[in-house]
């Protein structure tokens, strides 16, 4: 299952009942270098917040390190497993 996926899906289980489901919106912020060898930065915002941030040779790549990066970062309810010290 890649990040994104699964970064919707934690998205979607927050969903306030009766209202429009909440999706991560990915948006490209920089685009640097020539065509050949460039490296875009994506950021992801939930709920109009930057919630993850990657940068990859592909937009795809990007969107699946801020996807990543906001799984890491994020409270998501479902994610508390991971966060036992």
């Amino acid at each position: 299952n890649d990040p994104k996926s699964q970064l919707q899906q934690c998205c979607l289980t927050l969903r306030t009942e009766g209202k429009e489901p909440d999706i991560p919106l990915y948006k490209t912020l920089q685009t640097v270098g020539p065509s050949h060898a460039r490296t875009y930065t994506v950021a992801v915002y939930f709920k109009g917040e930057r919630i993850g941030c990657g940068k990859g040779p592909s937009i795809q790549q990007a969107e699946m390190g801020a996807a990543m990066d906001a799984l890491e970062k994020y409270n998501f309810p479902q994610m508390h497993h991971h966060h036992h010290h």
